[in-house]
């Protein structure tokens, strides 16, 4: 078994947002953890509003298209939307 370490930023390590973020890992369960899988998770994490929500520093640099459509929650955010945001931040 190819066993490969994580390395988790201290923003994952808040115990509040720990939950939230482990949720949406679940969303890609069984993948194999590549590049593309990290990317996609990111935005997963964009997607469900886990990352990047009312938060002015995220903001920044976007369209405020895209910007109306993540602040407000009744806006449901596809996966390529979230990946065409977390492409515009270049995260």
């Amino acid at each position: 078994m190819n066993k490969k370490v994580w390395s988790i930023s201290t923003t994952v390590r808040n115990t509040e947002r720990l939950k939230d973020f482990l949720a949406t890992l679940s969303e890609i369960d069984g993948r194999a953890w590549d590049g593309l899988a990290q990317m996609e998770f990111q935005a997963r994490l964009i997607k469900n509003r886990v990352y990047g929500f009312s938060n002015s520093q995220f903001y920044s640099g976007l369209d405020k298209n895209l910007i109306k459509l993540i602040d407000n929650p009744n806006n449901e955010i596809s996966l390529d939307k979230a990946m065409e945001i977390f492409e515009a931040k270049k995260l």
